[in-house]
């Protein structure tokens, strides 16, 4: 069983790639939403077997007595060998709850930093954790940081597994780049830097916009496009309208499978604050394009050493990555896009991915 707080499929979703990985004329596989469902539009998942729970936001919060009395009995019934857990909500239930289900094998999957801040989440880690249990982390960064709290997971129940993605359908699913340009409303002749995200504080969009202020203003070929939505999506607007930039920096808004459009820029930017191990990096690595991005979470481990990352908050520093990708000629972008593709190609495609996540389900 792979447990989801809600429902979201998407191009290159990791939790229907773990799916996947286990054949249907070998194992029986059951998927199960907390929160919400598929509209009729929607595709469901690939499980042989799925079970909406269509709990209220409300049954989520807190104790959550409600949805884990729902999952408690669900799990009673089917008698499940193995279960994967999706972020902290599921694995706090599980935690509780299999004390009495005793479930032989709980895999709990952290994506971000800081997710065992709460001194009550540590409580439950450090009460509920057993034999049963490993815990995944999706960076060299995120394990580190689970360890440091010493709230009962350590070099021998925590693992990395970094995500992954599915490298040729991504390339397969890219627009033709006149058409992505067209889309987002970017000149055919512009250099484009490119970014995808929230719009929240913790994506860093505002350092981004204040290099490219910088630069514009000696550079006018180039142009900005982030795509994402977001709390600070008037903020950013007002912004561009008062500096004068509404010709050269774009936000078209949220894009289902964002990725598609990378086909559209020279240089993908990702100037985040706190990142676990960021899919948007491995995404922009599919396309072959040069990467700028801040070192912070797993950014770095996924560059590899071909790339150097930046600190986070620097604008000068920022400035100075983005004016070499101006610099530069479209060959050497186009070499160092190659490196990166088969770097992506070698260590984070999908196949290897699933294999892992297959063989913990026997460890």
């Amino acid at each position: 069983m792979q447990i989801k707080p809600g429902y979201a499929l998407r191009d290159n979703d990791l939790q229907e790639a773990i799916i996947k990985a286990f054949p249907k004329d070998q194992y029986e596989v059951t998927s199960v939403y907390l929160e919400g469902r598929p509209t009729a539009e929607q595709p469901e998942s690939s499980s042989e077997h799925i079970k909406y729970f269509d709990l209220t936001p409300g049954q989520m919060k807190g104790l959550r007595l409600v949805a884990m009395w729902k999952l408690y009995k669900f799990c009673r019934v089917n008698n499940f060998d193995v279960v994967y857990l999706n972020r902290f909500k599921p694995i706090h239930m599980m935690l509780i709850l299999n004390r009495w289900l005793k479930i032989p094998k709980c895999i709990g999957i952290i994506h971000g930093l800081g997710d065992l801040q709460r001194p009550y989440r540590r409580k439950i880690f450090n009460r509920f954790i057993d034999a049963s249990w490993k815990v995944v982390a999706v960076s060299n960064a995120v394990r580190d940081d689970l360890v440091g709290y010493r709230c009962g997971l350590n070099k021998d129940n925590t693992l990395v597994i970094p995500n992954a993605v599915d490298v040729k359908g991504l390339r397969d699913g890219l627009l033709p780049s006149d058409e992505a340009r067209q889309e987002l409303g970017l000149k055919s002749d512009s250099l484009v830097f490119g970014s995808i995200g929230r719009l929240v504080a913790v994506k860093g969009q505002k350092y981004l916009l204040e290099a490219f202020k910088r630069l514009v203003k000696k550079y006018p070929h180039i142009e900005l496009v982030i795509i994402g939505d977001g709390k600070l999506e008037h903020e950013f607007a007002t912004w561009v309208d008062n500096n004068g930039l509404r010709d050269s920096v774009h936000f078209p808004g949220f894009k289902e499978n964002a990725y598609r459009y990378t086909s559209a820029f020279d240089c993908f930017v990702l100037p985040s604050l706190s990142e676990g191990m960021p899919l948007a990096i491995m995404e922009a690595m599919s396309a072959s394009l040069p990467i700028v991005a801040t070192n912070v979470g797993g950014n770095a481990e996924v560059l590899g050493e071909s790339v150097e990352t930046i600190p986070s908050k620097d604008v000068d520093a920022l400035c100075e990555k983005l004016e070499g990708i101006i610099a530069a000629s479209p060959e050497e972008r186009q070499k160092v896009g190659a490196t990166l593709f088969d770097r992506v190609m070698s260590d984070y495609d999908i196949h290897n991915y699933q294999a892992r996540y297959r063989a913990l389900a026997h460890d």
